[in-house]
């Protein structure tokens, strides 16, 4: 305002602050008017969210969409009840799962008996409905994806419990929202009626966990097993030790295999096709034998942690038949 403005000719006047970028004595105060300005913002951003956490806290339901199988009660807009006209769909995509479908199968099964999608009934009473299908039998509102049937299967929502702050945004002066690990989400358990039995949820969890999926490309991705316990393997990675030494290497894929979330913390690793951990050894370390023996065996100890994850995690691995 003080530099731009008069740079390209503007006058900028505001009437209530009594700013005129004419008047150099009105403008001294303006950049602690602003100051003022942004912390008064900043607080009143706070107290907001505190006030939306603490209702979320309490089991109250303050999304805008509501999720596929429920509805909002009558008589309670913060409380979700069954849909008895979507249900029945949740209900059998968990069965598949559990049946050991996976979720590419799972997608392929529900586009082929033209069951309608999330996203054209969400939209289906809303006024933007026709930006995005031409009418209910837009062939668009039957084309499942795979990132639909893993939201529902990973959705806490359907074992009766709120999952909340998935994904976060930084500040109050910025509209990106990032995208956080489900170990990351706020949930608030028993708040409705579940549609899934909370233990049947909870399998559906760890057959997905556990299933390796295999592209088109015909591998088995092998840092599929990695993502079961993220935590851990981290704190690996980004331990001194092993940032100062080691560096992961292989033959990547342009992009992330379509069968995982493209917004994973993971998802450089899970382009791998191929990979190596790389050191670089000194020249001058071959001359002393007893010197690289000693160094030898550091090394070692500082890969150890990093080879004996990776081999639980590739536990019953097999290499592809071609």
């Amino acid at each position: 305002m003080e530099m731009v403005f008069p740079s390209k000719g503007v006058r900028y006047l505001a009437l209530n602050d009594g700013v005129d970028t004419q008047n150099q004595q009105g403008m001294d105060i303006a950049p602690f008017r602003a100051v003022l300005n942004e912390m008064y913002s900043k607080d009143l951003s706070k107290k907001v969210s505190t006030a939306k956490r603490a209702r979320f806290m309490q089991g109250k339901f303050l999304g805008t969409t509501v999720p596929y199988g429920y509805k909002r009660d009558e008589n309670n807009k913060y409380l979700l009840v069954i849909d008895d006209e979507h249900a029945p769909v949740i209900r059998r995509i968990f069965d598949l799962a559990k049946n050991g479908s996976g979720i590419s199968k799972i997608r392929q099964i529900m586009t082929d008996e033209k069951i309608r999608r999330p996203g054209c009934t969400t939209f289906k009473n809303m006024a933007t409905f026709h930006l995005f299908f031409e009418d209910d039998n837009d062939p668009k509102c039957f084309e499942w994806s795979n990132n639909s049937v893993r939201g529902i299967l990973r959705n806490p929502v359907y074992a009766g419990h709120l999952a909340g702050y998935k994904r976060p945004i930084p500040s109050m002066k910025s509209k990106k929202r990032l995208s956080a690990l489900p170990e990351d989400w706020v949930v608030v358990r028993d708040t409705h009626e579940p549609i899934i039995p909370p233990d049947e949820w909870e399998l559906v969890q760890k057959l997905i966990t556990s299933r390796r999926k295999t592209g088109k490309s015909g591998y088995e991705n092998i840092f599929a097993g990695l993502i079961k316990n993220t935590n851990k393997f981290v704190e690996i990675l980004e331990t001194k030790t092993f940032k100062d030494n080691f560096v992961i290497e292989g033959e990547k894929l342009k992009n992330v295999p379509k069968e995982y979330d493209k917004e994973n913390k993971f998802a450089e690793y899970l382009k791998h096709k191929s990979w190596y951990i790389e050191f670089k050894v000194k020249d001058n370390l071959f001359l002393e034998s007893d010197e690289f023996i000693k160094y030898s065996v550091k090394i070692f100890e500082y890969i150890k942690p990093f080879n004996d994850f990776i081999n639980k995690a590739l536990k019953d691995f097999k290499m592809p038949t071609r």
